[in-house]
């Protein structure tokens, strides 16, 4: 395997994809069968490697060497962004192997190199031999669709793909069934949660969140299946140290009292007392400053 040259470190394989890299390189100690139905396929940079939608429904793509980029559209800039960068033994693909609906994206090479493919059918007899297979693509899957949503259907977009992996550390993938009842569901969780998949009501969209308890959504009934991303009040502090700048400082406001001049006439006209209404001069609350930038 190519040592990867790149500025960004490369992530430990997990021990079930190292198995996997090892059936690809000829080890039959698990079945020859399951070697036979990998198929290598080599990339240049710039080429499209999932030009298929369905290719990534139906393939598991495990890079060997060399670097690929996802990119994923952003509706609201009107242009593909990338959302992360993938090196040797990581995969992509398999969205069968999860529940739920799942955002497209392309995957680019970004350099030469070469990946290893296989069908989803074939792959279910890895996953009954390999130990924790199964549950760690599920999870690099679920990983990856939460940078595609966070990059292309949240303020978020704004943050660099390594600090959005940082935080993704901090935050919970949440399944609602149908016919659920949101609050009933999240309680007595309170942060923000982002509607990431299904539907609650011709109100919300893919992209909305919500805080609760500050906001609730009190009568809202899953229409689908919902998978809600929910980040807790006691990591905000966390996730401010990782992102500060989506935690701008607002500037005290500072009260300067003008004397005024002193009236000629001594004697002052026997006024009545007037009270303003309540709250009628008074200042601004500070607003909540997570709602305003995420």
């Amino acid at each position: 395997m190519k040592k990867n040259t790149s500025n960004e470190q490369s992530p430990t394989p997990a021990e079930s994809i190292l198995q996997l890299l090892q059936i690809i390189a000829g080890d039959t100690s698990l079945g020859s069968d399951l070697s036979q139905a990998w198929v290598i396929r080599e990339f240049q940079p710039g080429e499209d490697l999932n030009r298929d939608s369905n290719d990534t429904d139906n393939f598991l793509y495990l890079i060997c060497h060399g670097q690929v980029c996802l990119w994923g559209f952003d509706a609201t800039l009107g242009r593909e962004v990338s959302t992360q960068l993938l090196v040797g033994a990581q995969t992509f693909g398999g969205e069968h192997l999860l529940d739920h609906q799942t955002l497209p994206y392309r995957a680019i090479a970004a350099s030469a190199g070469c990946v290893a493919q296989i069908p989803i059918f074939d792959l279910k007899q890895c996953l009954n031999r390999i130990p924790n297979l199964e549950s760690d693509l599920q999870l690099f899957t679920y990983q990856q669709q939460a940078l595609i949503f966070f990059k292309t259907h949240t303020k978020l977009r704004s943050v660099s793909n390594s600090t959005l992996e940082k935080l993704l550390s901090y935050l919970v993938a949440m399944k609602i069934t149908t016919g659920s009842s949101l609050r009933e569901a999240t309680a007595p969780a309170q942060g923000r949660f982002w509607l990431a998949g299904g539907r609650i009501d011709n109100s919300q969209q893919i992209g909305d969140s919500w805080i609760y308890p500050d906001v609730t959504l009190s009568d809202a009934i899953a229409q689908t299946n919902v998978l809600v991303y929910y980040l807790s009040r006691e990591h905000w502090e966390s996730v401010k140290a990782i992102a500060p700048h989506l935690f701008p400082q607002q500037t005290n406001l500072q009260i300067i009292q003008i004397p005024l001049p002193v009236p000629g006439i001594t004697e002052q006209p026997d006024y009545a007392k007037i009270d303003f209404p309540e709250g009628g001069n008074q200042p601004q609350s500070k607003a909540k400053l997570w709602t305003n930038y995420l």
